[in-house]
């Protein structure tokens, strides 16, 4: 096949494998319970009711944000919607987070610019988020 006149558009990043993607998730676990060497400085837990909500409303500071590598976060009950690019999420826009289920964000400028939603339309979730450097 001729690649004439294709153009590469960004850069292409390895998908992680499923393995490499618990491992990291076991990493984090760890460094949560105290069994590991990775900083886990930051957890704050939220009510997010039908209204967008920010990073900041979880209390997070400047300095806590700005330099955060990675966000464990676990939606505890009732499902969220979320977005990374700094969109207002709705119950029909953005990523869905199921309830009792966890999810890791790699990338500041990702972490900075999260927004979530509740995605039902009863009661609030309750969602955690902890910040690693």
């Amino acid at each position: 096949m001729d690649n004439a006149g294709v153009e590469a558009v960004g850069e292409v990043q390895d998908i992680p494998t499923p393995y490499t993607m618990l491992r990291r998730l076991k990493d984090i676990a760890d460094a949560v319970s105290g069994s590991s060497s990775v900083d886990a400085r930051v957890l704050k837990g939220l009510a997010v009711p039908h209204a967008v909500k920010t990073m900041a409303d979880w209390g997070f500071d400047a300095a806590d944000l700005n330099s955060a590598t990675e966000a464990l976060i676990t939606a505890h009950s009732n499902a969220v919607n979320y977005t990374l690019d700094g969109t207002d999420p709705t119950t029909t826009l953005g990523h869905h987070l199921p309830s009792r289920a966890s999810m890791v964000v790699t990338g500041n400028l990702d972490i900075v610019a999260l927004k979530f939603i509740r995605s039902g339309l009863l009661f609030s979730a309750q969602v955690s988020i902890t910040l690693f450097y």
